[in-house]
């Protein structure tokens, strides 16, 4: 399985990543999972990181491949209303 998410900040400070299928499988099985990061990026805005996140999860047609985590090709993150309210139900119910 695999999983693509993008994320402003230093590879070493234990981010792992926030989509709510991997969070639940990370927490449970976080050995099974190995970091490979497809592009570093320097930006001069957020959104232009949520753009290059979309270019890869497009490229890799994750909303039509069961081998990915991901659900869809839009990189919404924490911007996106539902998916922060769900992302919240979720993890207060894993205890995160």
């Amino acid at each position: 399985m695999y999983y693509i998410g993008s994320h402003l900040g230093s590879e070493t400070d234990n981010y792992k990543g926030s989509g709510i299928d991997f969070t639940k499988e990370y927490k449970t099985h976080p050995n099974d999972f190995i970091r490979t990061i497809l592009e570093y990026c320097f930006i001069a805005e957020y959104s232009e990181l949520r753009l290059i996140e979309e270019k890869h999860l497009t490229n890799y047609n994750v909303a039509c491949d069961n081998r990915f985590y991901n659900r869809t090709t839009k990189a919404y993150g924490g911007y996106h209303e539902k998916s922060v309210i769900t992302r919240k139900n979720t993890l207060n119910e894993l205890g995160i």
